[in-house]
Parts: structure tokens; sequence; C-alpha cells
């Protein structure tokens, strides 16, 4: 449960962040009355949202990257139910999350749709060849799953065969991080190699959260804001650095069984939140987008701001659920579809 409480918080996070940004103008634009103390906690506390990606990208590496070199090792990793696996996990969601975007770009701001963005922001392309869609600027870290994916696969298939396919996917797979930042592999990869850390290190959630502490201050310090002046202490990829190190030392702890009974009081809404987090960080921005013809952004925090911030969030997270049912929820179902329809050519046709 521990690791279902990172993933559903780094997703609230993340929805938080950029709905508070459309709610509220900037602290030091609210009037001196609201400037206090606990709008400031409020304001700290939704400010955070590449922060969590950063924790997004450590526990796909310890999830996904992790089994990977577990298999790998044992000699069990087998390409076919890899790519099975990671296709229709990340593009079940992913392909009418884009499509909602451009439709919603359409509908609600009557802009030309950009849909010769689309096959380029579902394949991963985006800010390699072509801009992320304009209308849901989370997409830019799904370019990096992607191919985090590919790279891990063709790494591993490389360990129990010498595939010239393998070779050429790895290569390009490399060259696509010579264009994105590689920085976030390597952070990757660091979620990838905590499966090897000892099952119970002693002082690790300590030290992890301390690191991650550091990090997301001096992170947070460092960015810029019409609010107060930024202060460097560190270069914001030395604080990325910090959060990703303290996050992966916290994984082994999240996963124990004392981690899931601490949070047994949070079972359901843990379980919910990581459930549809995935749809969640996918399809918040352009519906939040969509939203500011409806709700406008509040001067001060007042009563009539808070509904409204929260009737943003509440019609986002109905939006989610029901796309997360219509899609995601079948993701399971998509992949004994792909594997009966490779299994048995004549299937697919008579499916």
């Amino acid at each position: 449960m521990g690791l279902d409480f990172m993933r559903g918080v780094a997703a609230l996070a993340v929805c938080l962040a950029h709905v508070r940004g459309s709610s509220f103008v900037e602290y030091g634009a609210l009037p001196a009355t609201s400037q206090t103390g606990l709008v400031a906690a409020f304001y700290g506390l939704t400010r955070l949202g590449h922060e969590a990606v950063m924790v997004f990208f450590v526990l796909s590496g310890f999830l996904v990257g992790g089994q990977v070199l577990r298999r790998a090792r044992s000699g069990t990793f087998v390409l076919r139910d890899y790519a099975i696996e990671r296709s229709s996990r990340i593009f079940t969601p992913l392909i009418p999350a884009c499509l909602l975007t451009v439709a919603l770009q359409s509908i609600a701001f009557k802009s030309a749709p950009e849909w010769w963005l689309l096959p380029i922001n579902i394949l991963g392309l985006n800010n390699v060849i072509a801009p992320t869609l304009s209308g849901n600027a989370p997409l830019w870290s799904l370019a990096y799953e992607i191919w985090f994916y590919v790279i891990a696969g063709a790494a591993a298939y490389l360990t129990v065969t010498r595939s010239v396919a393998a070779f050429v996917a790895l290569a390009f797979g490399i060259l696509i991080f010579s264009i994105l930042d590689a920085r976030f592999l390597a952070f990757w990869c660091l979620g990838a190699f905590a499966i090897f850390l000892p099952e119970k290190p002693k002082g690790a959630a300590a030290l992890g959260v301390l690191l991650a502490a550091v990090g997301i201050v001096t992170f947070e310090l460092s960015s810029a804001s019409k609010s107060f002046a930024s202060i460097a202490y560190l270069p914001p990829a030395a604080s990325e650095t910090l959060i990703c190190a303290g996050a992966a030392f916290l994984l082994s702890t999240m996963c124990s069984v004392e981690a899931s009974a601490a949070l047994a009081f949070f079972r359901r809404p843990v379980e919910y939140l990581s459930k549809i987090s995935y749809t969640l960080y996918l399809v918040h921005y352009p519906i939040n987008t969509a939203l500011e013809s409806v709700f406008p952004k509040s001067l001060d925090i007042s009563f009539a701001g808070i509904v409204q911030f929260v009737a943003r969030l509440l019609v986002i997270f109905v939006c989610a659920h029901g796309l997360y049912l219509a899609f995601e929820a079948n993701t399971p179902k998509i992949r004994r579809w792909i594997r009966s329809a490779i299994s048995d050519p004549g299937y697919a046709a008579n499916a």
C-alpha cells in the first residue's frame, strides 16, 4: 500500500498544482488580508507538481525497470510479454487522453485542432521532433516514460539473444535521449536499481525523507516566482537528484508490512487515488483548462473562490473516474485480446 500512497499522492500533487494555478492569482498578487500563514502553506503545498513527476519517474523505474532487471538476471525475460504489458498499459489511456485534449481545445477555445500532433504525442516523440500538445502540458513526461520502456526492453532482450533489432532499438532510444533530458533516464534507473537495496535497510527511510526534503526545499527556493525572489542554494538538477535519491531510499520501506499497517486507515482513498492516478494525470490538465471559461480566476482567498476551487476538482475527478472506467480499467481485457490475436491470427478477425 505504501507504493500506492506515493503514486496517488504524486498524481494528486500534479493536479492540485495546475488547479490552484488556474483558480487563484499568484500569492504576491493577493490582497494583504489574504496573505496569511495558512494561505502561504496552501500555496506552498500546491507548488509541488514538478517534484511529484520526479517521484513518478523513480516509482516507474522501481516497478517496471526493477522487474526487467530481475527477469534479465534470472533469464526469464520474454520480449513479447513485456511489449504487450507496457504498450497496453501506456497507450490504453494515452490515446483517448490525446483525443480528448484536441477535442476540448477545439470546442472550448474555438482554436484549430492540432490533429497533426496526435501521432507524435501518442508515440512519445513530442519534444523530440515536434512540441507537446498545447492543451495538455503534462504529456511532456510521457515521451520520457515511453522511451524508458523501449530502452529497458531492448537492453534486457540483448541479454538473452544477440538481436540486431534490439540493438537498433537501444541505439535509437539512446539517440532520443541525446535530444531529451538524459538526467531523467538516470532518475528512472535509480528507481530500477533500488530493487537491490536490502528489504529493510537500517536508516534508509530517515535518509530518504531527509534527502527528499532538502531537494524539495532547495528546488522551490530556486524556482522562479512573482511572489518572492529565488535563492539558488543548489542548481535545480542537483535538487531533483536529491528528491529522486530520497524517493529511491524510501521505496523498500514503503513496500513493507509496517507501512501498509500505518496507512490502513486510509486504505480506500489511497487505493482509489492510486488506481486512477495515471488517467487523472493524463486528463486533468485539458479538463481544467476548459473549465477556465466557466470558473474565473479568484483575486483573493474568499469563500466563493474556495467553492470554485473545490468545484473544479470535483468536475475533474468525476471526468477522470468516467474515463478510467471506460479505458484504463479495461487494460487487462485489451492485453488478453492482444495475446489471443497473436496466438491465433484469426481471432481478431472473428472477435
